[in-house]
């Protein structure tokens, strides 16, 4: 079988140059064949913290064309007398993110070895690293009633790494041109894997060897196309590729008490202010789909219709509670999903999580960001149920559609005077949706008045009482029932 050189390009004296060379190919084979009609193409973005069970990789602003602006390092190496560092990422089937289905959405629960049309992915070696030494990928097989190598696995077959020479340049390896597992090609792989490669596909992941103990190579590109045309691609990025701010006033609230405002008080990145619980009652604030606003598409225009919950790779939000506010009391998320006709909890929603607010401890006055991606990784629970992690969420119910994230005081509290701001949240696509708890919106001319609470209005509060101007001689409130009686600016209008 006459093997073809790797793709390689190099960055050079300002210039990216690609050298491409393929064997040879009959007249026959110059016509493209049409892709089927129902191929299509996902991109996957993945980010150190991404990592799922080793060291996190360095980020290198170097990349293959088609990949972004930066790619992954290997990890620096460990001290003496700790485990030596290795970095690997997954995307598996229902673990670690579902990224399989996430590239593969209708593909992936039946995926086989035999499916898969080719694998490529690129990389760079410094120079000066020893011949052999390089990123591989690695597929994993399922578990089958006899014969698995490990508990969760049946098979795995690595790609040959050990040949790789060339250094100071991005070569792309493929089994297209050449690239085999084991002495294998995919057909001969998938001839091992069981019959007509019958064994189904439980991940697909690329790493780096622990007993190199670090790594300075880079890795980036990896694609995984299959034989109805589907193709994946994972992008191995340092931050995210799109970035969308809402910014949320008090009398953004749909249902609730506005919340006070924290004047000069928010984390970095989402200043000047942020929002305090209410004086009493309860406050909440929904990004729901086509309701209150429709704030999930205002942050994610191309995907919240179809956005799933296997389509989140991460959700952080920041509070801030004082010494004196009880431990167990803070700002929590809930994830709501779309309504399905069966077995729904309520006739808008089908299922409810809760994160694990009870859990942050005491208040220091400072910020603390939760996140499903931080070192303790929030997790999320339903009123009767056990708490989940993101990743084991998604590996339970990442097939459904999301009806809202939004973030809540509660009602038995009567007032809360914790803070919050910052709600991220990061897709598996690269896009990222941030909401910044602010005081108002810098685009409304507002008077400030107090209300008449005997004619029905809510009770004043400093700051959350607000009337603006949408036309002259007109003017708007934000309460219901309530008389607004104008009164002296509560701040000169230029400091707001």
């Amino acid at each position: 079988m006459m093997k073809a050189a790797p793709q390689s390009s190099r960055h050079a004296a300002g210039r990216f140059r690609r050298l491409v060379v393929s064997a040879a190919l009959g007249v026959g084979a110059l016509a493209a064949a049409p892709a089927p009609a129902h191929a299509e193409t996902r991109t996957v973005v993945v980010l150190p913290v991404d990592v799922p069970d080793e060291a996190l990789p360095r980020v290198v602003r170097d990349a293959p064309d088609g990949f972004g602006g930066d790619s992954w390092q290997g990890p620096v190496a460990a001290p003496e007398g700790e485990r030596k560092a290795k970095t690997n990422w997954h995307a598996r089937w229902k673990g670690d993110g579902d990224r399989l289905s996430v590239l593969f959405p209708t593909q992936a629960a039946t995926l086989k070895v035999g499916d898969i049309a080719s694998i490529g992915y690129w990389t760079m070696r410094p120079e000066g690293t020893p011949d052999g030494d390089d990123w591989w990928v690695q597929i994993y097989t399922r578990p089958v009633a006899t014969g698995n190598a490990a508990s969760w696995y049946h098979k795995t077959y690595r790609s040959d790494y050990g040949t790789h020479t060339v250094t100071g340049e991005w070569v792309r390896y493929s089994t297209d041109a050449g690239m085999v597992f084991a002495g294998k090609d995919l057909a001969g792989l998938a001839a091992q894997a069981g019959t007509d490669g019958s064994d189904l596909v439980e991940m697909i992941s690329v790493h780096t060897d622990s007993g190199w103990n670090g790594f300075d190579g880079l890795v980036d590109g990896l694609e995984i196309v299959l034989k109805d045309g589907s193709v994946g691609r994972v992008d191995f990025a340092g931050a995210p590729t799109s970035t969308r701010t809402v910014l949320v006033s008090p009398w953004d609230v749909p249902d609730e008490r506005h919340p006070r405002v924290a004047w000069g008080a928010a984390p970095d990145g989402f200043g000047p202010d942020a929002w305090q619980g209410p004086a009493a009652g309860k406050t909440n604030w929904h990004a729901r789909y086509l309701q209150n606003g429709d704030a999930l598409s205002a942050l994610f225009p191309a995907q919240a219709a179809t956005l799933r919950v296997r389509d989140i790779a991460a959700i952080s939000y920041w509070t801030s509670r004082a010494a004196e506010i009880p431990a167990t009391r803070d700002w929590w998320l809930q994830l709501y999903t779309r309504p399905t006709g069966s077995g729904d909890a309520a006739s808008w929603y089908h299922r409810r999580v809760t994160s694990d607010y009870q859990s942050h401890g005491a208040g220091d006055g400072a910020w603390h960001r939760w996140g499903t991606d931080g070192p303790a990784k929030m997790t999320f629970k339903p009123a009767s149920g056990t708490a989940q992690t993101l990743n084991e969420a998604i590996a339970s119910y990442g097939s459904e559609l999301v009806e809202m994230l939004s973030v809540h005081t509660d009602s038995g509290w009567n007032g809360f005077d914790g803070l919050i701001d910052g709600l991220e949240i990061r897709l598996a696509d690269g896009s990222l949706g941030r909401v910044d708890f602010a005081s108002e919106d810098p685009d409304v001319d507002y008077v400030f008045g107090t209300v008449l609470v005997d004619q029905g209005g809510d009770s004043p509060t400093p700051m959350s009482i607000r009337c603006w101007h949408p036309v002259p001689a007109q003017t708007v409130c934000n309460n219901e029932g309530g008389v607004l009686v104008p009164e002296p600016l509560m701040c000169p209008m230029e400091d707001k």
